[in-house]
């Protein structure tokens, strides 16, 4: 996207995507990027909002949202909080410092509320992060003034990852879902490869009534050698032409 936007932006069309999630302007302006979108009838179902950072205002994120969900014309905005914030500190400081993060998600929802927005915050490790027998993410919906505007976005390899298990976040709202495998290398890869990366933490959700936008996610490999990784638009394309027999698959081992 950095490097050749509108190409890319084609390819996303070509691979025969009708909806997208658009994380950044790639050096464009927003107006641009919405055009751009809008030329290639690619809807837009969320958009992701600066890095929540403990020294700002909630009232800096909730013009930002207003101002851009408008331009994009999508009612759900995602923040998420750094975990090099956590993780650069002692443990012991990391349920003082959420507990900042969870004013300001709650205080940006509120104002949103207003406006018929969705704000969706976004899950990391760190938020799974087990303190007095409860993953933190817990205390942000164990708050009294939680408006109903307010969910997660969960990422399947981010759960992977930090060994979450579905029941972390089994009572919790969920918005949607980045679905997000990979190997053993970093590689994207084909949903469902491995039931334990995937699968295992869509199946809980797939129940629910409410509904779940799931957004396929495929990254470059984080290794230096790989700085363009050539595997990941095969893999992009598989996975999508893979979606309906994955989903298949789910839905026959849903009983379980």
């Amino acid at each position: 996207m950095e490097m050749q936007p509108m190409e890319t932006f084609d390819l996303i069309k070509r691979l025969g995507f009708s909806a997208v999630e658009v994380p950044g302007f790639f050096g464009l302006k927003a107006n641009d990027v919405q055009k751009q979108l809008k030329l290639r009838s690619l809807k837009i179902c969320s958009l992701h909002g600066p890095l929540l950072r403990m020294e700002n205002k909630h009232e800096f994120y909730s013009k930002w949202a207003k101002e851009y969900l408008e331009i994009f014309e999508t009612n759900t905005v995602g923040f998420e909080s750094s975990p090099k914030d956590f993780l650069s500190s002692e443990k012991s400081q990391w349920v003082h410092k959420y507990n900042i993060i969870t004013d300001l998600v709650i205080d940006i929802a509120q104002d949103l509320a207003q406006y018929e927005k969705q704000v969706s915050y976004h899950c990391f490790p760190h938020d799974f992060e087990m303190f007095e027998e409860q993953p933190l993410i817990s205390r942000l919906f164990a708050r009294e003034d939680v408006p109903p505007n307010l969910g997660l976005q969960l990422d399947t390899f981010w759960l992977n990852h930090a060994h979450t298990e579905p029941q972390a976040y089994a009572a919790l709202p969920v918005h949607s879902v980045h679905l997000n495998e990979r190997d053993e290398e970093g590689h994207s890869c084909m949903l469902g490869t491995e039931k334990e990366k995937c699968a295992k933490y869509i199946l809980p959700l797939k129940r629910r009534r409410k509904p779940i936008n799931w957004i396929l996610e495929n990254d470059p490999v984080d290794k230096y050698e790989y700085p363009n990784d050539a595997k990941m638009i095969d893999i992009m394309h598989q996975c999508i032409n893979g979606w309906p027999s994955f989903w298949h698959t789910l839905a026959s081992s849903s009983k379980e």
